[in-house]
Protein backbone atom coordinates (compact mmCIF):
# COMPACT_ATOMS: atom_id res chain seq x y z
CA UNK A 1 0.00 0.00 0.00
CA UNK A 2 3.17 2.47 0.65
CA UNK A 3 4.72 1.81 -2.81
CA UNK A 4 1.23 2.54 -4.34
CA UNK A 5 1.02 5.92 -2.43
CA UNK A 6 4.30 6.98 -3.17
CA UNK A 7 4.14 6.22 -7.00
CA UNK A 8 0.70 7.66 -7.34
CA UNK A 9 2.33 10.96 -5.71
CA UNK A 10 5.41 10.48 -8.08
CA UNK A 11 2.97 10.24 -10.91
CA UNK A 12 0.99 12.98 -9.84
CA UNK A 13 3.97 15.32 -9.67
CA UNK A 14 5.06 14.33 -13.51
CA UNK A 15 2.02 14.88 -14.95
CA UNK A 16 2.13 18.42 -13.33
CA UNK A 17 5.40 18.98 -14.17
CA UNK A 18 4.45 18.11 -17.74
CA UNK A 19 1.72 20.49 -17.44
CA UNK A 20 4.56 23.30 -16.28
CA UNK A 21 6.84 22.21 -19.52
CA UNK A 22 3.84 22.86 -21.67
CA UNK A 23 3.99 27.09 -20.84
CA UNK A 24 7.66 27.21 -21.78
CA UNK A 25 6.26 30.21 -24.06
CA UNK A 26 5.99 32.56 -20.63
CA UNK A 27 8.59 30.65 -18.60
CA UNK A 28 12.10 32.48 -18.01
CA UNK A 29 14.71 30.47 -19.94
CA UNK A 30 16.35 29.29 -16.03
CA UNK A 31 12.74 27.95 -15.06
CA UNK A 32 12.58 26.11 -18.58
CA UNK A 33 15.87 24.34 -17.38
CA UNK A 34 15.25 23.48 -13.53
CA UNK A 35 12.12 22.58 -14.92
CA UNK A 36 13.54 20.29 -17.16
CA UNK A 37 15.82 18.51 -14.96
CA UNK A 38 13.25 17.67 -12.29
CA UNK A 39 10.57 16.43 -14.72
CA UNK A 40 13.57 14.05 -16.08
CA UNK A 41 14.49 12.75 -12.53
CA UNK A 42 11.10 12.16 -11.24
CA UNK A 43 10.24 10.53 -15.17
CA UNK A 44 13.67 8.31 -14.16
CA UNK A 45 12.23 7.66 -10.51
CA UNK A 46 8.51 6.66 -11.82
CA UNK A 47 9.92 4.45 -14.72
CA UNK A 48 11.12 2.45 -11.39
CA UNK A 49 8.64 2.20 -9.65
CA UNK A 50 6.41 1.10 -12.39
CA UNK A 51 9.49 -1.38 -13.64
CA UNK A 52 9.86 -2.67 -9.56
CA UNK A 53 6.05 -3.30 -9.42
CA UNK A 54 5.71 -5.41 -12.46
CA UNK A 55 7.19 -7.10 -15.42
CA UNK A 56 7.49 -4.38 -17.82
CA UNK A 57 5.34 -6.65 -20.63
CA UNK A 58 4.45 -4.63 -23.63
CA UNK A 59 4.03 -6.29 -27.36
CA UNK A 60 4.64 -2.92 -28.92
CA UNK A 61 8.42 -2.20 -26.67
CA UNK A 62 10.58 -3.20 -29.50
CA UNK A 63 8.40 -0.53 -31.77
CA UNK A 64 9.17 2.21 -29.32
CA UNK A 65 12.79 1.13 -28.79
CA UNK A 66 13.10 1.43 -32.43
CA UNK A 67 11.65 5.27 -32.68
CA UNK A 68 13.86 5.54 -29.07
CA UNK A 69 17.36 4.93 -31.29
CA UNK A 70 16.13 7.10 -34.34
CA UNK A 71 15.10 9.75 -32.55
CA UNK A 72 17.96 10.43 -30.89
CA UNK A 73 21.05 9.00 -33.75
CA UNK A 74 20.93 13.10 -35.04
CA UNK A 75 22.05 14.23 -31.68
CA UNK A 76 24.61 11.05 -30.94
CA UNK A 77 25.83 11.60 -34.70
CA UNK A 78 26.46 15.47 -33.47
CA UNK A 79 28.35 14.18 -30.69
CA UNK A 80 30.93 11.95 -32.14
CA UNK A 81 31.64 14.91 -35.21
CA UNK A 82 32.78 17.30 -31.95
CA UNK A 83 35.65 14.60 -31.92
CA UNK A 84 37.15 15.91 -35.65
CA UNK A 85 36.46 19.70 -34.27
CA UNK A 86 38.96 21.66 -33.76
CA UNK A 87 37.09 23.77 -31.27
CA UNK A 88 35.69 21.39 -28.91
CA UNK A 89 34.37 23.80 -26.04
CA UNK A 90 32.79 25.42 -28.57
CA UNK A 91 31.32 22.50 -29.91
CA UNK A 92 30.13 20.80 -26.26
CA UNK A 93 28.49 23.94 -25.66
CA UNK A 94 26.20 23.56 -28.64
CA UNK A 95 25.35 19.98 -27.76
CA UNK A 96 24.90 21.19 -23.69
CA UNK A 97 22.44 23.63 -25.31
CA UNK A 98 20.65 20.34 -27.57
CA UNK A 99 20.56 17.81 -24.65
CA UNK A 100 16.90 17.98 -24.87
CA UNK A 101 17.15 15.87 -28.13
CA UNK A 102 18.21 13.25 -26.20
CA UNK A 103 16.52 13.77 -22.72
CA UNK A 104 13.06 14.07 -23.85
CA UNK A 105 12.89 10.57 -26.07
CA UNK A 106 14.19 8.84 -23.69
CA UNK A 107 12.17 10.15 -20.33
CA UNK A 108 9.06 9.50 -22.70
CA UNK A 109 10.37 6.02 -23.74
CA UNK A 110 10.48 5.14 -20.26
CA UNK A 111 7.07 6.52 -19.35
CA UNK A 112 4.95 5.89 -22.94
CA UNK A 113 2.02 4.22 -20.56
CA UNK A 114 1.84 7.48 -18.53
CA UNK A 115 0.28 9.89 -21.20
CA UNK A 116 -3.56 8.87 -21.71
CA UNK A 117 -5.47 10.41 -24.56
CA UNK A 118 -6.67 13.26 -21.77
CA UNK A 119 -3.75 14.02 -20.07
CA UNK A 120 -2.14 14.75 -23.91
CA UNK A 121 -5.19 16.95 -25.20
CA UNK A 122 -4.93 18.86 -21.51
CA UNK A 123 -1.30 19.04 -22.46
CA UNK A 124 -1.95 20.81 -25.91
CA UNK A 125 -4.55 23.11 -24.72
CA UNK A 126 -2.16 24.31 -21.88
CA UNK A 127 0.56 25.25 -24.65
CA UNK A 128 -2.56 26.52 -26.45
CA UNK A 129 -2.75 29.41 -24.07
CA UNK A 130 -0.18 29.88 -22.85
CA UNK A 131 0.57 30.92 -26.59
CA UNK A 132 -2.46 33.10 -26.31
CA UNK A 133 -1.36 34.77 -23.24
CA UNK A 134 2.28 35.51 -24.46
CA UNK A 135 0.50 37.38 -28.13
CA UNK A 136 -2.16 38.87 -25.63
CA UNK A 137 1.29 40.47 -23.47
CA UNK A 138 2.64 41.79 -26.61
CA UNK A 139 -0.29 43.29 -27.81
CA UNK A 140 -0.93 45.31 -24.43
CA UNK A 141 2.66 46.39 -24.69
CA UNK A 142 2.26 47.44 -27.65
CA UNK A 143 -0.83 49.79 -27.47
CA UNK A 144 0.47 51.30 -24.30
CA UNK A 145 4.00 52.58 -26.50
CA UNK A 146 1.56 53.05 -29.82
CA UNK A 147 3.43 56.66 -30.06
CA UNK A 148 7.02 55.66 -29.97
CA UNK A 149 6.28 52.79 -32.50
CA UNK A 150 4.52 54.90 -34.76
CA UNK A 151 6.44 57.67 -34.19
CA UNK A 152 8.35 59.62 -36.90
CA UNK A 153 12.05 58.77 -38.12
CA UNK A 154 14.31 60.24 -35.68
CA UNK A 155 17.73 61.24 -36.25
CA UNK A 156 19.24 58.74 -34.89
CA UNK A 157 17.17 56.03 -36.88
CA UNK A 158 18.27 58.37 -39.92
CA UNK A 159 21.85 58.53 -39.46
CA UNK A 160 22.35 54.83 -38.79
CA UNK A 161 20.68 54.08 -42.03
CA UNK A 162 23.09 56.38 -43.44
CA UNK A 163 19.83 58.66 -45.04
CA UNK A 164 21.29 61.97 -43.52
CA UNK A 165 22.45 62.79 -46.96
CA UNK A 166 18.67 62.64 -48.51
CA UNK A 167 16.36 65.61 -48.40
CA UNK A 168 13.63 63.40 -48.95
CA UNK A 169 13.34 59.58 -48.24
CA UNK A 170 10.78 57.33 -50.05
CA UNK A 171 7.74 56.04 -48.35
CA UNK A 172 9.40 52.43 -48.54
CA UNK A 173 12.27 52.82 -47.03
CA UNK A 174 10.26 54.48 -44.16
CA UNK A 175 7.78 51.85 -43.55
CA UNK A 176 11.14 49.68 -43.95
CA UNK A 177 12.05 51.00 -40.55
CA UNK A 178 9.54 51.76 -39.11
CA UNK A 179 8.24 47.95 -39.27
CA UNK A 180 12.12 46.83 -37.86
CA UNK A 181 11.66 49.32 -35.17
CA UNK A 182 8.17 47.35 -34.24
CA UNK A 183 9.93 44.11 -34.29
CA UNK A 184 12.93 45.18 -32.24
CA UNK A 185 10.80 46.59 -29.90
CA UNK A 186 8.31 43.31 -29.88
CA UNK A 187 12.19 40.97 -29.68
CA UNK A 188 13.42 43.37 -26.77
CA UNK A 189 10.16 42.36 -24.79
CA UNK A 190 9.49 38.94 -25.60
CA UNK A 191 13.37 37.95 -25.99
CA UNK A 192 11.53 35.39 -28.46
CA UNK A 193 12.80 35.20 -32.27
CA UNK A 194 9.88 35.85 -34.74
CA UNK A 195 10.26 32.93 -36.53
CA UNK A 196 9.98 30.25 -33.50
CA UNK A 197 6.48 32.49 -32.07
CA UNK A 198 5.60 31.58 -35.66
CA UNK A 199 6.40 28.46 -35.38
CA UNK A 200 3.80 28.13 -32.20
CA UNK A 201 1.42 30.34 -33.36
CA UNK A 202 0.74 27.98 -36.28
CA UNK A 203 0.32 25.22 -34.55
CA UNK A 204 -2.23 27.11 -32.05
CA UNK A 205 -4.04 28.41 -34.79
CA UNK A 206 -4.53 24.42 -36.50
CA UNK A 207 -5.40 23.66 -33.02
CA UNK A 208 -8.48 26.64 -32.66
CA UNK A 209 -9.29 25.67 -36.30
CA UNK A 210 -9.80 21.98 -35.65
CA UNK A 211 -11.70 22.48 -32.28
CA UNK A 212 -13.94 25.39 -33.64
CA UNK A 213 -15.17 22.74 -36.26
CA UNK A 214 -15.27 19.80 -34.54
CA UNK A 215 -17.50 21.38 -32.03
CA UNK A 216 -19.42 23.66 -34.48
CA UNK A 217 -23.07 21.68 -34.29
CA UNK A 218 -22.23 21.03 -30.77
CA UNK A 219 -21.25 24.10 -29.26
CA UNK A 220 -21.71 27.61 -31.24
CA UNK A 221 -20.48 29.82 -28.80
CA UNK A 222 -17.01 27.98 -28.38
CA UNK A 223 -16.98 27.71 -31.98
CA UNK A 224 -16.94 31.18 -32.59
CA UNK A 225 -14.98 32.09 -29.61
CA UNK A 226 -12.12 29.81 -31.06
CA UNK A 227 -12.57 31.60 -34.11
CA UNK A 228 -11.78 35.20 -33.25
CA UNK A 229 -8.77 33.63 -31.32
CA UNK A 230 -7.25 31.92 -34.28
CA UNK A 231 -8.21 35.64 -35.86
CA UNK A 232 -6.25 37.16 -33.88
CA UNK A 233 -3.01 34.89 -33.91
CA UNK A 234 -3.43 35.30 -37.65
CA UNK A 235 -3.46 39.16 -37.54
CA UNK A 236 -0.54 38.99 -35.24
CA UNK A 237 1.84 36.88 -37.48
CA UNK A 238 0.45 39.66 -40.19
CA UNK A 239 1.77 42.58 -38.03
CA UNK A 240 5.24 40.91 -37.34
CA UNK A 241 5.28 40.41 -40.89
CA UNK A 242 6.33 36.50 -40.09
CA UNK A 243 6.72 35.31 -43.70
CA UNK A 244 7.75 31.65 -43.42
CA UNK A 245 5.01 30.85 -40.37
CA UNK A 246 2.31 32.63 -42.36
CA UNK A 247 3.07 30.59 -45.35
CA UNK A 248 3.28 27.39 -43.08
CA UNK A 249 -0.04 27.57 -41.56
CA UNK A 250 -1.48 28.04 -45.06
CA UNK A 251 0.42 25.05 -46.60
CA UNK A 252 0.25 22.32 -43.29
CA UNK A 253 -3.43 22.96 -43.21
CA UNK A 254 -4.66 22.18 -46.95
CA UNK A 255 -1.73 19.37 -46.59
CA UNK A 256 -3.82 17.59 -43.52
CA UNK A 257 -6.68 18.64 -44.48
CA UNK A 258 -6.42 16.38 -48.20
CA UNK A 259 -5.02 13.97 -46.14
CA UNK A 260 -7.45 14.25 -43.15
CA UNK A 261 -10.92 14.83 -43.94
CA UNK A 262 -13.76 13.91 -47.07
CA UNK A 263 -14.24 16.74 -49.38
CA UNK A 264 -15.55 17.41 -52.21
CA UNK A 265 -13.56 18.73 -55.15
CA UNK A 266 -15.87 22.18 -54.88
CA UNK A 267 -15.35 22.25 -51.58
CA UNK A 268 -11.76 22.32 -52.31
CA UNK A 269 -11.75 24.88 -54.80
CA UNK A 270 -14.04 27.45 -52.67
CA UNK A 271 -11.27 27.04 -49.94
CA UNK A 272 -8.65 27.39 -52.37
CA UNK A 273 -9.79 30.46 -54.38
CA UNK A 274 -10.88 32.17 -50.85
CA UNK A 275 -7.35 31.21 -49.61
CA UNK A 276 -5.63 32.95 -52.37
CA UNK A 277 -7.71 35.87 -51.95
CA UNK A 278 -7.38 36.76 -48.35
CA UNK A 279 -3.29 36.25 -49.16
CA UNK A 280 -3.70 38.89 -52.03
CA UNK A 281 -5.77 41.00 -49.72
CA UNK A 282 -3.81 40.88 -46.46
CA UNK A 283 -0.50 42.06 -48.61
CA UNK A 284 -2.37 45.39 -49.43
CA UNK A 285 -4.21 45.62 -46.09
CA UNK A 286 -1.18 45.01 -43.63
CA UNK A 287 1.94 47.29 -44.66
CA UNK A 288 4.46 44.98 -42.90
CA UNK A 289 3.98 41.80 -45.15
CA UNK A 290 3.74 44.35 -48.23
CA UNK A 291 6.79 45.63 -46.85
CA UNK A 292 8.39 42.16 -46.59
CA UNK A 293 7.26 40.40 -49.39
CA UNK A 294 8.44 43.08 -51.76
CA UNK A 295 12.56 42.86 -50.15
CA UNK A 296 11.88 39.41 -51.62
CA UNK A 297 10.96 40.59 -55.40
CA UNK A 298 13.59 43.85 -54.98
CA UNK A 299 16.61 42.06 -53.87
CA UNK A 300 15.98 38.44 -55.85
CA UNK A 301 19.26 36.22 -55.24
CA UNK A 302 21.60 39.36 -54.75
CA UNK A 303 24.13 39.31 -51.67
CA UNK A 304 25.23 42.36 -49.33
CA UNK A 305 27.44 44.38 -50.53
CA UNK A 306 31.00 44.72 -49.10
CA UNK A 307 30.79 48.63 -48.45
CA UNK A 308 29.35 50.59 -45.45
CA UNK A 309 26.10 51.02 -46.97
CA UNK A 310 24.14 49.70 -44.55
CA UNK A 311 21.28 51.11 -45.53
CA UNK A 312 20.92 48.10 -48.33
CA UNK A 313 20.79 45.53 -45.55
CA UNK A 314 17.65 43.46 -45.57
CA UNK A 315 16.84 39.69 -44.22
CA UNK A 316 16.71 38.43 -47.81
CA UNK A 317 20.21 39.70 -49.25
CA UNK A 318 21.67 38.66 -45.52
CA UNK A 319 20.11 35.18 -46.03
CA UNK A 320 21.58 34.19 -49.36
CA UNK A 321 24.85 35.35 -47.93
CA UNK A 322 24.08 33.03 -45.38
CA UNK A 323 23.16 30.05 -48.05
CA UNK A 324 25.89 31.29 -50.32
CA UNK A 325 28.35 30.71 -47.78
CA UNK A 326 26.89 27.21 -46.51
CA UNK A 327 26.88 25.66 -49.63
CA UNK A 328 30.26 26.73 -49.98
CA UNK A 329 31.15 24.76 -46.93
CA UNK A 330 29.39 21.58 -47.85
CA UNK A 331 31.20 21.30 -51.02
CA UNK A 332 34.32 20.86 -49.41
CA UNK A 333 33.13 18.72 -46.56
CA UNK A 334 29.87 16.96 -47.91
CA UNK A 335 31.15 13.64 -46.47
CA UNK A 336 31.91 14.27 -42.61
CA UNK A 337 31.17 17.89 -42.54
CA UNK A 338 33.84 20.04 -40.16
CA UNK A 339 31.89 19.25 -36.84
CA UNK A 340 29.17 20.67 -34.69
CA UNK A 341 32.47 23.15 -33.07
CA UNK A 342 33.30 24.23 -36.15
CA UNK A 343 30.11 25.09 -38.04
CA UNK A 344 30.05 28.45 -37.45
CA UNK A 345 33.40 29.45 -37.54
CA UNK A 346 33.66 27.89 -41.04
CA UNK A 347 30.68 30.22 -41.67
CA UNK A 348 32.19 33.48 -40.24
CA UNK A 349 35.41 33.02 -42.46
CA UNK A 350 33.61 32.95 -45.56
CA UNK A 351 31.78 35.98 -44.79
CA UNK A 352 34.75 37.66 -43.83
CA UNK A 353 36.69 36.21 -47.26
CA UNK A 354 34.01 35.95 -49.83
CA UNK A 355 31.14 38.48 -49.05
CA UNK A 356 32.94 40.70 -46.62
CA UNK A 357 30.14 42.79 -45.61
CA UNK A 358 29.82 44.66 -42.33
CA UNK A 359 26.88 43.14 -41.04
CA UNK A 360 28.27 39.14 -40.39
CA UNK A 361 30.51 40.70 -38.01
CA UNK A 362 27.32 41.81 -35.69
CA UNK A 363 26.34 38.67 -34.58
CA UNK A 364 26.89 34.97 -35.92
CA UNK A 365 24.93 33.97 -38.41
CA UNK A 366 24.18 30.13 -38.03
CA UNK A 367 23.04 28.30 -41.39
CA UNK A 368 19.13 29.63 -40.88
CA UNK A 369 18.30 25.87 -42.16
CA UNK A 370 18.07 22.92 -39.79
CA UNK A 371 19.26 20.86 -42.68
CA UNK A 372 21.87 22.39 -44.20
CA UNK A 373 22.86 22.71 -40.57
CA UNK A 374 23.24 18.96 -40.54
CA UNK A 375 24.92 19.40 -43.22
CA UNK A 376 27.86 21.61 -42.25
CA UNK A 377 28.30 20.35 -39.34
CA UNK A 378 27.83 16.48 -39.63
CA UNK A 379 27.80 16.08 -43.90
CA UNK A 380 25.79 13.73 -45.84
CA UNK A 381 25.09 10.97 -43.40
CA UNK A 382 24.32 13.14 -40.32
CA UNK A 383 21.69 14.96 -42.58
CA UNK A 384 20.26 11.48 -43.14
CA UNK A 385 19.97 10.84 -39.59
CA UNK A 386 17.59 13.66 -38.96
CA UNK A 387 15.52 12.96 -42.40
CA UNK A 388 14.78 9.85 -40.88
CA UNK A 389 13.61 10.80 -37.56
CA UNK A 390 11.31 13.62 -39.29
CA UNK A 391 10.14 10.89 -41.64
CA UNK A 392 9.32 8.57 -38.23
CA UNK A 393 7.23 11.04 -37.30
CA UNK A 394 5.44 11.45 -40.78
CA UNK A 395 4.24 7.94 -40.98
CA UNK A 396 3.19 7.68 -37.33
CA UNK A 397 1.21 10.47 -37.76
CA UNK A 398 -0.51 8.93 -41.20
CA UNK A 399 -0.56 4.94 -39.78
CA UNK A 400 -2.27 6.65 -35.81
CA UNK A 401 -4.84 8.91 -38.36
CA UNK A 402 -3.70 11.83 -36.17
CA UNK A 403 -4.12 14.81 -38.07
CA UNK A 404 -2.79 17.37 -35.20
CA UNK A 405 0.38 15.46 -35.03
CA UNK A 406 0.50 15.28 -38.86
CA UNK A 407 0.37 18.98 -39.00
CA UNK A 408 2.54 19.72 -36.53
CA UNK A 409 5.44 17.26 -38.13
CA UNK A 410 4.54 19.74 -41.26
CA UNK A 411 4.97 22.65 -39.45
CA UNK A 412 8.20 21.67 -38.58
CA UNK A 413 9.29 20.36 -42.03
CA UNK A 414 8.84 23.36 -43.81
CA UNK A 415 10.09 26.06 -40.80
CA UNK A 416 13.22 23.99 -40.93
CA UNK A 417 13.64 25.24 -44.61
CA UNK A 418 14.57 28.60 -42.88
CA UNK A 419 15.60 28.35 -39.48
CA UNK A 420 17.66 26.01 -37.57
CA UNK A 421 14.51 25.11 -34.72
CA UNK A 422 17.11 23.04 -32.60
CA UNK A 423 19.97 25.22 -31.75
CA UNK A 424 17.50 27.47 -29.58
CA UNK A 425 15.69 26.75 -26.57
CA UNK A 426 11.99 28.33 -28.07
CA UNK A 427 12.23 25.93 -31.39
CA UNK A 428 14.30 22.94 -29.58
CA UNK A 429 11.84 22.82 -26.59
CA UNK A 430 8.62 22.79 -29.23
CA UNK A 431 10.25 20.25 -31.10
CA UNK A 432 11.23 17.69 -28.52
CA UNK A 433 8.67 18.01 -26.16
CA UNK A 434 5.57 17.47 -28.16
CA UNK A 435 7.60 15.61 -30.88
CA UNK A 436 8.28 12.84 -28.29
CA UNK A 437 4.86 13.36 -26.64
CA UNK A 438 3.14 12.25 -29.79
CA UNK A 439 5.99 9.77 -30.80
CA UNK A 440 6.05 7.45 -27.45
CA UNK A 441 2.00 7.81 -26.52
CA UNK A 442 1.14 4.06 -26.71
CA UNK A 443 -2.59 5.07 -25.21
CA UNK A 444 -5.25 5.23 -27.79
Amino acid sequence: MKKLIEKDSVLNIYIYLSYLLAIFPVLPYAVRSIAIILWSVLGVVLWRLNYSGQNEIIKTKEKYLRYLVISTLPFLYLVVSLFYSDNFSEGLKKLIQMMSLLIFPLIFYLNRNVFTKVIVRRIIWVFCVSVVVFVLLQIIVSLFNIDYLLLDLTEKEIRRNNLSSLTTIEQNRINSIKIRRFRSFILKFGDTHFTYQGLWISFVIFVFLREAYLRFKKNLTHSIILLISASLLIIWLSLLSTRMPLLTVLIASFVTWLLFVKFEIKTFLILLITSILLSITSYFVFVPIKVRINEIFSTKFNLPTSGNDIETYNSVNVRNGIYYCSFKVIQKNILLGVGVGDSQSELNKCYENKIGAKIYKWMDYNTHNQYLFFLVSTGIGGLLLFLISIYIHLKKSITSRQAMYFYFSIIIILISMTENILVRSDGLMFYAFFGNLFLFNSKK
